[in-house]
C-alpha cells in the first residue's frame, strides 16, 4: 500500500506492506536511481508475512514532492526517513533493518548511524560507504565508472530521470 503523508511541509510517499511497526521488526528498503521502492517487490513478497515493510520515494517520485536542493542532502533525507519511521512504530521500539542500493547507500549508512541503538542490520547492495565515496570522489577511474551520481545532481538532468519514471 502506498502511504502519502505531509512531512516536513512536503508531501513524501512510501510503500508500507506486512506486519504492523509496533509489532515487528522493520524493514526498511531504499532504492537506487532510476528506479522506485518497486524495484523490490518480489523481496516485499517474501518477507511481508514476517516484518513491517518499509520503502520510501526518492523526493521527486511517484507522489513525493520534488523540492528545492536543501531536501536531497543527507540530514533532509534523514529526517524524512525517520519522519516515515516514527509514523509505522510510533514507540520508536522496533528494531530496523535497512536493506539499499546504488545512491540509496549513502543515505542508508547515515540513516544508520542516526538510529544507534534502534539498527539491528545495514545491509548494502552495491553501493559505496560515506568515508570511501569522498575519498574516491576525484579519483578519475572512479569518476569514470560512477559518472551518473554527478550528473543527475543536474537540476536539468534529475527533472529528465523524474519524468521517465513517472
Amino acid at each position: 500500500m502506498i502511504k502519502t503523508k505531509s512531512i516536513r511541509g512536503l508531501k513524501t510517499s512510501w510503500i508500507q506492506k506486512g506486519l504492523p511497526g509496533d509489532e515487528s521488526q522493520i524493514l526498511f528498503f531504499l532504492h537506487g536511481c532510476p528506479d522506485d521502492p518497486s524495484t523490490w517487490s518480489k523481496q516485499f513478497d517474501f518477507f511481508e508475512n514476517k516484518y513491517c515493510i518499509l520503502a520510501p520515494f526518492l523526493r521527486g517520485l511517484g507522489k513525493s514532492e520534488k523540492s528545492n536542493r536543501s531536501r536531497y542532502t543527507l540530514n533532509a533525507t534523514a529526517l524524512d526517513h525517520l519522519e516515515i519511521l516514527r509514523n509505522a512504530n510510533p514507540k520508536g521500539n522496533s528494531k530496523v533493518t535497512i536493506i539499499a542500493h546504488d545512491i540509496g547507500a549513502p543515505y542508508a549508512w547515515h540513516l544508520a548511524r542516526l538510529l544507534g541503538e534502534r539498527l539491528h542490520s545495514l545491509i548494502i547492495i552495491d553501493g559505496p560507504e560515506l568515508t570511501q565515496m569522498a575519498r574516491r570522489a576525484f579519483n578519475l577511474s572512479q569518476l569514470m565508472k560512477s559518472w551518473y551520481i554527478g550528473v543527475i545532481q543536474l537540476p536539468v538532468v534529475a527533472k529528465i530521470f523524474i519524468k521517465l519514471q513517472n
